[in-house]
């Protein structure tokens, strides 16, 4: 099951309201951590000791920032480097990108408040160590999300062995979080 949770205050509501759920053993929590700045969350990312080779890519609930219905695609199994010619010099990294879901864009949605234009906007993903904060993983990127481009974000973001290492403990109890922030930007005319 994936289950949304949103918790602080979200759109002037402290209650936490519950969400839909998808038929999926992964669960995804997304948690509202300050009143100042609604455009960071945190999502976790739960049962990744679930996930197979057969899946690509596990994405989370939607969330909503700026007005905007947004969701993060993350891969665990991420992209292989090789470095050199041999196979012993192969390094896996995981993946992560931010989207805006297709069908946001599109102009059969009948819910005008929902249709998105073209979005430029700053971003992170922080990738959360449970032992030391130092070891955070921090990329920040720049992109205009349009209908042809909905989705940005990292081929490379983090050494998978890094990941999965148990001192550095990014994965704890089998879930990882990622704290996403969003911050908006004019474009100059």
């Amino acid at each position: 099951l994936s289950t949304l949770t949103r918790g602080g205050c979200w759109g002037g509501f402290n209650h936490v309201p519950s969400f839909g759920m998808n038929a999926s053993a992964k669960q995804l929590y997304v948690y509202r951590y300050s009143h100042e700045l609604l455009n960071s969350i945190y999502i976790t990312f739960h049962d990744l000791s679930l996930f197979t080779k057969s899946e690509k890519h596990i994405c989370s609930d939607v969330f909503e920032v700026y007005g905007i219905l947004w969701n993060v695609k993350f891969y665990p199994l991420g992209n292989e480097y090789r470095d050199g010619d041999d196979d012993e010099n192969i390094i896996t990294y995981i993946s992560m990108y931010l989207n805006i879901p297709a069908y946001y864009f599109n102009e059969n949605n009948n819910n005008d408040n929902n249709r998105v234009k073209d979005f430029s906007c700053n971003f992170q993903f922080e990738v959360i160590s449970h032992s030391d904060s130092d070891e955070n993983i921090l990329r920040r990127s720049s992109h205009i999300f349009t209908e042809s481009a909905p989705d940005w974000g990292f081929l490379f973001l983090m050494k998978q062995n890094d990941l999965l290492d148990p001192t550095k403990k990014y994965i704890v109890d089998s879930s990882l979080t990622v704290n996403v922030t969003i911050e908006k930007r004019t474009l100059e005319k």
